[in-house]
């Protein structure tokens, strides 16, 4: 028979204590449904496609801490603060500092804000290769301006937030990344297949600004514009393949 130790080690994964409540209970139970449903959260989707990676592979793949765990920790925490001598600092505009550079780039955020017209849209196919349905989501819920590492002109950047399947992920997009999207629908399909995604571009254009403008209502309103072209888009694809290059899925 085996020791005590050899059994605790099996595996290689050492010994560890069981939580409170029985296998059985709905709080600790692994749901793929309820997985596959969970939103992802805002500060992830900001991030890059690495750290993004990271959080579906690891936080993201486990249950949700059940609530009135939750709270008995949060009721902990506060009473440590409020007996402790840190100088606590409450997330306001005060606190926060826009300009601290950005991860991965170095660029710094200048203004970030939500739109105030972003939705959603959803699409199904069905694979020519294996006959299974696939689905794309789509909205611009924020932009941003952000001057580049070099020191070089600020810029706006949006973020275009996609659901294939059952994975959300996010990714900051300029103008340039859209407009060679338009390229491609323009040069690649026929134009009767996308009138309602050419006419959408041509709204924006007949929109947009002679100068780089980094106003706050402009960009709102270019956020819904691109927002809008993409709807069409995804409405008038024939496949989810366009989306390929613009989310930067080659390979994948």
């Amino acid at each position: 028979s085996k020791s005590a130790s050899e059994t605790s080690d099996a595996g290689g994964w050492g010994f560890y204590k069981d939580c409170e409540g029985t296998p059985g209970d709905s709080a600790y139970r692994l749901d793929a449904t309820a997985l596959a449903n969970r939103e992802t959260p805002d500060y992830v989707l900001e991030d890059s496609l690495d750290s993004q990676a990271l959080w579906h592979a690891t936080a993201g793949a486990r249950p949700a801490q059940p609530a009135h765990e939750r709270r008995k920790f949060e009721e902990m925490w506060s009473k440590q603060l409020a007996s402790s001598e840190a100088t606590r600092c409450v997330p306001t505009e005060k606190c926060a500092d826009p300009s601290a550079p950005r991860p991965g780039d170095g660029a710094k955020v200048l203004l970030r804000d939500a739109s105030p017209f972003g939705t959603s849209v959803t699409k199904s196919w069905r694979c020519e290769c294996c006959g299974e349905l696939t689905s794309i989501m789509v909205r611009i819920p924020k932009y941003q301006v952000v001057r580049p590492a070099g020191g070089g002109r600020p810029h706006a950047e949006f973020l275009v937030v996609a659901r294939l399947g059952a994975v959300t992920f996010g990714l900051w997009r300029r103008y340039s990344h859209f407009e060679k999207l338009n390229e491609k629908i323009a040069t690649s399909f026929r134009k009767e297949d996308y009138q309602n995604t050419h006419w959408s571009w041509r709204c924006l254009r007949r929109r947009q600004r002679w100068f780089r403008c980094l106003d706050r209502e402009y960009l709102a309103l270019k956020c819904f514009l691109l927002e809008r072209f993409l709807h069409d888009l995804v409405f008038e694809a024939a496949a989810s393949s366009v989306f390929t290059e613009f989310f930067e899925l080659e390979g994948v």
